[in-house]
């Protein structure tokens, strides 16, 4: 895919949600820049977008137990 190409796709209002979301199964990107300003977003139709999700989220959760974990031994 040419970058003229992807950047249609990229400024096509229906493929940006309210949140600021970007979804576009025709795009295959996995991050995308932000479309107002600085940074990067996930684009939600790729395949691993949902796996990036889900490791995230382990990877917080794990913090998360392994502080509370630390936290208990030292108050005992």
């Amino acid at each position: 895919m040419t970058p003229g190409e992807l950047e249609a796709l990229w400024v096509e209002p229906s493929h940006w949600n309210r949140d600021g979301s970007y979804k576009c199964a025709a795009d295959p990107r996995l991050l995308v820049p932000k479309r107002n300003g600085g940074g990067w977003t996930l684009n939600m139709e790729h395949p691993k977008a949902q796996w990036a999700i889900r490791g995230l989220l382990i990877a917080v959760l794990g913090i998360a137990v392994a502080l509370a974990f630390v936290a208990r031994r030292a108050a005992a």
